[in-house]
């Protein structure tokens, strides 16, 4: 798989990824202010964000490796 089509592909999961985290983040706080448990979907966000930081590092990965691509390719 071409590596701009890679970057597009993990740029995709990580807005669906943050999309959700969010999400998740305004239930943990509407269960936090009604005074009820939380822990489950406090586990479930701490989740998402683990797998967003990975994806993150994936993105910044393939985009130091499509930067010297495209070095090497000029030189």
């Amino acid at each position: 798989m071409p590596l701009d089509t890679m970057l597009q592909t993990v740029r995709e999961e990580t807005a669906a990824e943050q999309l959700r985290a969010d999400d998740l983040a305004g239930t943990v706080t509407a269960l936090l202010g009604a005074g009820r448990d939380s822990g489950d979907a406090e586990r479930e966000l701490f989740g998402v964000l683990d797998g967003l930081a990975l994806l993150r590092m994936r993105q910044h990965a393939i985009g130091v490796m499509r930067t010297y691509a495209f070095t090497d390719a000029v030189a």
